[in-house]
């Protein structure tokens, strides 16, 4: 099995958190067309983030679901990233 393969099948199990994630890193993008649309299209273009599904996996490994507030920095720290790249 590839490393692709493999990713793929660790980022399905979090599949539900990563868009939560996703929609929460868009949901206050609002700037005049047509910078909107490229901005959320940036954010939404296919990613392996990383970083959340790190934070979301050692969740579940001790039991735990995210909060609210979690799901928001998670997301914080995405744009965060993309912004960098």
């Amino acid at each position: 099995m590839s490393f692709s393969e493999k990713y793929s099948e660790i980022k399905s199990l979090v599949k539900n958190e990563i868009s939560i994630i996703e929609e929460k890193m868009i949901e206050n993008v609002n700037v005049r067309e047509p910078l909107n649309s490229v901005i959320k299209g940036f954010l939404m273009s296919p990613s392996k983030r990383v970083r959340p599904l790190l934070a979301i996996l050692y969740a579940k490994a001790n039991n735990e679901e995210l909060s609210e507030e979690q799901y928001n920095f998670l997301s914080v720290i995405e744009l965060v990233h993309n912004a960098s790249l």
